[in-house]
């Protein structure tokens, strides 16, 4: 499990969060489509899917129940106008919970929003809707571009777990008289040997293209090496149309890849494309010890990060890396030297990027203070370093005692706690006071700092 962590994490993208009421982080995963709606406003579909280890069912006659919670908001950043603020309750019932605490037994679901172009905030707060122990908060940019009339424009790619035809129009997944289930993280394997797609084509005329065209698909690597392709030839009868396939990717390795659609005309010129990437873990051709070559780092995102981003991301794992790797990069004064330096950096960490950013993402989301990112604040220095505790105890502000937290962390060092003071009298900015743990500060009379003089 180890290893196919580490592998998701190289390749994606997910950041959740969480609020700051919880111990431990809400597994959520999530996508968006954008399609042309009927009244030349746009569909916004949101996919997710989450997991059902992470919910508490209780007891009924008829089986068990729980349900997630999925609390929406979108936000115009013209205006800074509320579009959309609703929450949606998920019921899920099973006859018994044999097998509920597999990994990755997750259930999946659509949204669908419609909405004017423009530039907009998404947020998404996910928890389980009874017990709301845990929660995760998301957030993202949406610029939403209407599809001009003037040209062949192209959907959003749907990357599917599978279509089928229907008539049930009440199913979520329904549109065009096809049932696409959504598969949200885009991740691919083991029983999912197929890839299915979906996407539209608008303002099919002869004044926007010629009257035979290609729909050419692809399965490239990420250096566009062309792995698997199909093309379908057609007429403009319509002026819109919608488009299916699918790939077989059962023999395709472990790693990521980028599905790309190219609409080509009578003169083999391309009139647009569109792509999205997904991910293939393949047990069978994994290797089984760290392969650190030549052509794996060419693969990987690394291989074309700007200088910048490799400096601003080394400066975020700064609480893990060791001093001998600090002046080994400090040091470092070529591009392509600190490209492989990170690319090999978290093979050699117990903690996989993604979750390691999703650390420093819910420091930052909970934890910041005025000018400051959450993750340099002691409490967020803590909570990258060490995950989220076990316990979180919370004291109140009072007339002549200071508002304070104490983390217990059960199974680190054989059980520590960290003891942060809002030493800035209720303003918010916790300062570590006191700890057990090693290598950090401890004082045995934290107690009078909480003191107000």
């Amino acid at each position: 499990m180890k290893k196919l962590n580490k592998l998701i994490l190289s390749f994606l993208l997910l950041m959740p969060l969480t609020t700051q009421f919880i111990q431990a982080e809400f597994r959520f995963d999530y996508d968006f489509c954008v399609f042309k709606n009927q009244d030349s406003r746009l569909a916004l579909e949101f996919y997710y899917s989450f997991y059902l280890d992470q919910l508490k069912f209780d007891k009924t006659n008829d089986g068990y129940e729980a349900s997630a919670l999925l609390d929406l908001e979108i936000i115009d950043k013209s205006n800074s106008s509320v579009v959309l603020k609703q929450p949606f309750n998920i019921p899920v019932s099973v006859k018994d919970t044999t097998g509920i605490l597999r990994a990755n037994n997750t259930r999946t679901g659509q949204l669908n929003i419609i909405l004017d172009s423009g530039q907009y905030v998404f947020r998404v707060k996910a928890t389980d809707f009874k017990h709301s122990a845990d929660t995760a908060k998301y957030e993202d940019n949406l610029s939403l571009s209407r599809f001009v009339e003037s040209k062949v424009a192209i959907s959003c790619v749907q990357i599917s777990t599978g279509i089928e035809k229907s008539n049930d129009d009440n199913s979520p997944f329904y549109k065009n008289t096809l049932e696409v289930t959504p598969n949200p993280l885009r991740f691919f394997g083991n029983n999912l040997s197929k890839i299915h797609y979906y996407f539209e084509l608008y303002n099919l005329t002869k004044e926007n293209i010629s009257n035979d065209y290609i729909v050419k698909s692809e399965i490239t690597d990420l250096n566009d090496v062309i792995i698997k392709e199909n093309e379908k030839k057609y007429s403009v009868k319509a002026g819109s149309k919608v488009e299916v396939g699918t790939f077989d990717i059962s023999d395709l390795k472990t790693n990521t890849y980028k599905l790309i659609i190219k609409i080509i005309d009578d003169k083999n010129n391309e009139v647009i494309r569109n792509q999205k990437k997904f991910i293939i873990y393949n047990p069978d051709s994994t290797v089984t010890t760290p392969d650190l070559s030549k052509e794996n780092y060419q693969l990987s995102d690394y291989a074309v990060y700007p200088e910048d981003k490799l400096d601003e991301e080394f400066k975020l794992v700064s609480y893990i890396a060791t001093d001998k790797e600090k002046e080994q990069y400090d040091n470092m004064n070529n591009l392509e030297g600190k490209r492989k330096f990170m690319f090999e950096f978290w093979k050699s960490k117990s903690i996989t990027k993604i979750d390691y950013m999703r650390r420093v993402k819910f420091a930052n989301d909970n934890y910041a203070f005025d000018f400051t990112d959450g993750w340099k604040t002691d409490r967020g220095r803590v909570y990258v370093t060490y995950g989220p505790p076990d316990d979180i105890e919370r004291f109140p502000f009072e007339s002549d005692k200071r508002a304070y937290e104490t983390w217990r962390y059960n199974s680190l060092q054989g059980g520590v706690i960290f003891v942060f003071v809002d030493l800035s009298n209720a303003s918010g900015n916790y300062g570590l006071v006191h700890s057990t743990a090693r290598n950090e500060l401890r004082n045995d009379s934290w107690q009078s700092r909480l003191r107000i003089k």
